[in-house]
């Protein structure tokens, strides 16, 4: 007897062809039967014709690690359709742990998580095996692998300290690296547009990556540059793969600033070039046209270096203060500068924890507000908050969002950052595959239907090397999402994120039932994913 058979159903199966009506049953977490008998079953759920019957989501780009000690059934991906995700990007995650250097990696991945209470055991995770045994016990709401985070490494061996690697350094770095691939994690991160991850020269990240490899590991990056110097972070980040042979994601594609929407081809030739040389390349996206960060990014790369503190003595000397004040409106082009994308009206406060007032206000309004220079406002803010302080970002239009979209290259992610529920986010930690679903498909006809469901779900399975995940084929993990074609839809906005979004009616996860019509009804049959030379099982 199966345990569950969904009916009349029409099945877009994440290969990209055409959706074809059958029944799908699961037993023992997998997908054990498709075809047009009505074998026996526990639970039967009859599909109406408006609705279609997918694999779960695959969100290859998220920052969940301190999230899911908030609320464990991951509820904000759970009720998008969200099955599997990956954590630990942009060089940002939670191990391993050095304690005399703690404090730094606590005050750095907490950014990423406004108004969520690190755990106790946080400094105990020593090993990065001692960190996906906590998130086991966790019992989250959806299947979860992780990077380890080169930022975490760095921050583990010296700190904020920007200076090159010694040999001894380079060692213990070689050693944590190797620990953390050993124990499951699928390759390394690294957000280079951060300190510490600024600091790390290309040999010391291909150093790095020729471990990777080792264990077929993946290596995605938040490359130096997204604006006026994207082609050559492009070109030095197919670099990387070239020099190393490792898979190689451009994390959450982009070209910031209208004046440059003409890159965006040039990035997507160079990443075709690349595969065609037989290099493994990729791109993911959030279909948003703003992002969300840290407003330390807007601070040039020299004065973060020390972490939050160091920086803020910095605004502590006049002449220092002036010459930050000076290279953030003028950028000399050794660092990206987000306000040469948006503007000061482009850059939205959404996290500012000693003063909440001012969320939801933009850069120049808080300097009407204050009389002051706009420019002041950054150092102000990062005064008052200790450095932490997170901003909606405004640099692109939609067009150029449909743009990457229509890319065959490009596979679907959230890039989400999930904060406790009194703060404002970014809409797209809980609204992206509706809005891919509703707007982009439906409304706008950016992709069709098929075609959209493959970027969500097996282009990141093979991107990432998930072969149990990303279709509907017997044998395949019992992931699934059932939606209704003609009512989903993103209520979320940047104005009200965790608005509800309709369409959604059935989730299940690892066979079983998680979410029915809007309501979680099981928020713990997620697992822990982990690499086995290159296999996540």
């Amino acid at each position: 007897m199966l345990d569950l058979l969904f009916t009349n159903a029409a099945i877009a199966d994440g290969s990209g062809g055409p959706c074809r009506k059958a029944n799908v049953g699961v037993q023992n977490g997998l997908i054990a039967y498709i075809g047009d008998e009505f074998p026996e079953a526990a639970r039967v759920i009859e599909l109406s014709d408006e609705e279609v019957l997918c694999p779960g989501f695959i969100d290859s780009h998220a920052h969940s690690e301190l999230y899911m000690y908030y609320d464990p059934s991951m509820r904000p991906k759970l009720l998008q359709g969200v099955t599997t995700e990956v954590s630990g990007n942009c060089g940002i995650g939670m191990a391993p742990v050095a304690p005399e250097t703690f404090p730094y990696l606590k005050q750095y991945v907490g950014t990423a998580a406004a108004g969520i209470k690190a755990p106790e055991q946080w400094e105990s995770y020593a090993t990065f095996r001692a960190f996906l045994e906590a998130a086991a016990d966790l019992h989250a709401g959806i299947s979860e692998a992780f990077y380890v985070a080169h930022g975490a490494l760095r921050i583990a061996v010296k700190g904020f300290d920007p200076s090159p690697l010694t040999e001894e350094e380079s060692e213990r770095m070689d050693a944590l690296l190797r620990e953390a691939m050993e124990a499951g994690a699928i390759g390394m991160t690294t957000g280079l547009v951060y300190a510490p991850g600024s600091n790390a020269t290309n040999e010391e990240i291909w150093h790095l990556l020729k471990i990777v490899k080792e264990y077929d590991g993946i290596y995605a990056s938040h490359i130096r540059s997204e604006g006026e110097f994207v082609i050559e972070s492009v070109r030095e980040t197919i670099e990387a793969a070239r020099r190393t042979g490792v898979r190689t994601i451009i994390s959450h594609h982009k070209v910031t600033g209208i004046r440059l929407e003409h890159l965006i081809p040039e990035v997507h030739r160079l990443v075709r070039e690349a595969r065609e040389e037989g290099l493994k390349v990729y791109l993911d996206h959030y279909p948003y046209s703003a992002g969300a960060s840290t407003l330390t990014t807007t601070i040039p790369y020299r004065y973060t270096a020390g972490g939050f503190e160091e920086m803020i003595r910095r605004f502590d000397d006049p002449r220092t203060l002036e010459k930050i004040r000076y290279e953030i409106l003028h950028n000399d082009g050794t660092w990206q500068n987000p306000l040469d994308s948006t503007g000061f009206e482009g850059i939205v406060i959404i996290g500012s924890p000693e003063d909440r007032s001012l969320e939801g206000k933009n850069l120049r309004e808080i300097a009407e507000l204050w009389d002051i220079e706009p420019v002041d406002t950054i150092f102000r803010l990062l005064r008052i908050n200790h450095g932490q302080v997170m901003v909606l970002l405004y640099f692109m239009r939609e067009e150029a969002v449909e743009m990457i979209l229509r890319s065959p290259l490009v596979s679907i992610c959230t890039d989400s950052l999930l904060y406790a529920e009194e703060y404002r986010v970014h809409p797209r930690g809980y609204a992206t595959y509706p809005r891919m679903l509703g707007h982009y498909v439906r409304e706008r006809g950016v992709l069709d239907l098929e075609t959209a469901v493959r970027k969500m779900t097996s282009m990141p399975a093979d991107m990432l090397g998930m072969t149990g995940k990303g279709r509907i084929e017997e044998g395949k993990d019992a992931d699934i999402v059932v939606f209704n074609r003609n009512t989903i839809i993103d209520r979320g906005s940047y104005e009200d994120p965790r608005a509800e979004n309709p369409g959604i009616a059935w989730v299940v996860v690892n066979g079983i039932v998680a979410v029915d019509h809007g309501s979680i009804t099981c928020g713990s049959a997620g697992k822990v994913l982990i690499n086995r030379s290159g296999t996540v099982s």
